[in-house]
């Protein structure tokens, strides 16, 4: 469990150095005045959060950065008699440091390896539960909780409905029994999207779009293959032995022989401009020099020679280098020289009786190819809606056994819930009952919708009562290690609910309740007695404060 919570940034004039020591059960943070004023009391469930992991601490809603600047956290668990000392930085939160006693630094670690420490640790038996998504949903606090209380399972406002059921399912061990169901529903979702957004694409061939392009497409057939018919009568007779897989075949040698004889083309004036280059690069010798002086007798032949001998140096490399350029050319032209003979006799092969009048294949092919389009939208339209089927059963299997597990998690949890509310209510007030529904469309992919109410009472204050009462039993129930109540949790109560509900936090002896109080003295005094005597902290105005000033809110 977490043993102790310390920073330099926690001057409030009742904290020595820093350090507040924590415990099991009931740990009380009291502000003494009756406001709710800013002497830090949310600000200290938010680090109790952050030491599990939350980033909430550091975040812009609760503006602990803008007015205090980056700090470290630092912060003991104990399992089993042993401590185990660490350190967050509020500008890091990707990091942990593992320290010493007095929390020196040893080693630095990443923020999941430090969460698959608590989840070994606290013993969470399902191995794919994360540990925030474990226990954020129970940590209602200030500026990282919904204050809407209907949405009892999300851990922030980011969190998804589906996403929340699911971390329940988790929670209580009994995902794995789903988890099959749901592998396969997202196999088959994967499918469909990937064939969907390969025929949107054009990277499958499909233009049926429901059952009446399905009949249009087969009416087409049926002409085209009347129109074919009529046509193999009156053309070469050798036609008739083309299928449409041999066509497709003429066509793509066809293809193939125009792609090579293009490239037999480039390479040929490729070879031819190189040579023509190395004719020019020729130096003009002492007899051609001879003849231009005399057309200009004041040219200076000695020295145009020794220029041009300067040259001559340079085109010996320029020539080298094109003569390789030449070589290469040809051997690109005798490979394509190769390939070409065989396509043609390949091609020549395919030809009924090794030759056809083109005109007559190419009008042949085009009503072929278009038949075999058809058919391939009509196979592609068919796997489709196989895909589709398969998908809409895959998840009908799923919602159907996901909301048998539920409905014995909503069993078990209502039992539970009935029982905490028996110990102190007078039996005037309804116990919550937690129910899950299926989706109202074939569509959805797992149960996502759910309620904890009182039949009879949907007023504030039960939902208030009805979350703390769903939160301890979930405590009670599962490996949930802690839970955390602010203010807002119990606002909405009426003084004997909130008193019933103190009684019930001072119940649990084992694992770890956070919860803030103010006005304490406005409670009977057994209350206040609970409440002080699992004080961990409290905080007042005039230099008191978690931080010692109030200055933001």
């Amino acid at each position: 469990m977490l043993i102790e919570i310390q920073s330099d940034a926690f001057k409030g004039k009742g904290i020595k150095d820093g350090k507040i020591p924590l415990r099991k059960g009931l740990n009380s943070i009291i502000a003494t005045e009756s406001m709710n004023n800013s002497t830090g009391k949310s600000s200290f469930l938010l680090a109790i959060d952050f030491a599990f992991g939350g980033d909430d601490y550091a975040g812009d809603k609760a503006k602990i950065i803008d007015n205090i600047g980056h700090h470290k956290i630092n912060f003991t668990f104990e399992f089993f008699d042993k401590p185990y000392h660490f350190s967050r930085s509020t500008s890091n939160l990707h990091k942990v440091a593992i320290c010493k006693e007095d929390y020196s630094q040893v080693e630095e670690i990443s923020i999941n390896k430090f969460y698959s420490f608590l989840l070994e640790k606290y013993d969470f038996e399902d191995k794919s539960l994360t540990l925030r998504g474990a226990i954020s949903p129970y940590f209602r606090i200030s500026h990282k909780s919904p204050k809407e209380l209907e949405y009892f399972l999300l851990g922030s406002s980011k969190s998804q409905p589906r996403e929340a059921v699911v971390n329940l399912e988790k929670l209580f061990n009994r995902y794995i029994e789903i988890g099959k169901e749901k592998d396969k529903v997202d196999d088959l979702v994967k499918a469909n999207n990937t064939f969907n957004d390969a025929v949107k694409r054009n990277f499958i061939h499909s233009s049926i779009k429901n059952d009446t392009d399905l009949k249009l497409a087969q009416d087409k057939i049926k002409e085209l293959k009347e129109e074919l018919a009529s046509f193999c009568q009156t053309a070469d007779k050798s036609i008739v032995s083309l299928d449409a897989e041999n066509t497709v075949k003429i066509h793509e040698i066809e293809k193939k022989y125009r792609n090579l004889r293009t490239q037999k083309t480039k390479l040929e004036n490729k070879i031819t401009i190189a040579n023509k280059s190395l004719e020019g690069l020729t130096a003009p010798s002492k007899e051609e020099l001879s003849v231009l002086q005399s057309f200009f007798p004041s040219l200076n032949v000695k020295k145009v020679y020794a220029v041009e001998k300067f040259h001559e140096s340079l085109t010996d490399v320029l020539k080298q280098q094109i003569t390789d350029e030449i070589q290469y050319y040809k051997m690109q032209l005798n490979q394509v020289i190769l390939e070409l003979d065989p396509i043609k006799a390949e091609y020549e092969k395919l030809l009924p009786n090794g030759s056809l009048s083109k005109a007559a294949f190419d009008l042949y092919s085009k009503k072929s190819l278009e038949i075999q389009k058809l058919y391939d939208s009509i196979e592609n339209y068919k796997k489709g809606l196989k895909l589709a089927a398969e998908d809409s059963e895959a998840k009908d299997v799923l919602n159907t056994k996901e909301i048998n597990v539920l409905n014995e998690i909503a069993d078990i949890t209502n039992k539970k819930m009935a029982e905490l509310n028996n110990l102190e209510q007078t039996r005037t007030w309804n116990s919550p009952i937690l129910e899950f529904f299926l989706p109202k469309t074939d569509k959805a992919k797992g149960i996502s919708h759910y309620s904890l109410s009182s039949r009879l009472d949907s007023g504030d204050g039960t939902l208030s009562e009805n979350t703390i009462l769903f939160d301890l039993s979930v405590l009670q129930l599962t490996k949930l290690p802690a839970i955390a109540h602010d203010l807002f949790v119990r606002n909405e109560l009426d003084e004997k609910r909130k008193e019933d509900c103190i009684k019930l936090y001072a119940t649990e002896k084992q694992k770890q309740i956070f919860a803030t109080f103010t006005a304490i003295n406005n409670y009977n005094p057994e209350i206040q007695k609970i409440i002080k005597d699992n004080r961990v902290l409290e905080l007042y105005i005039n230099g008191g404060e978690l931080y010692g000033t109030s200055v933001w809110e």
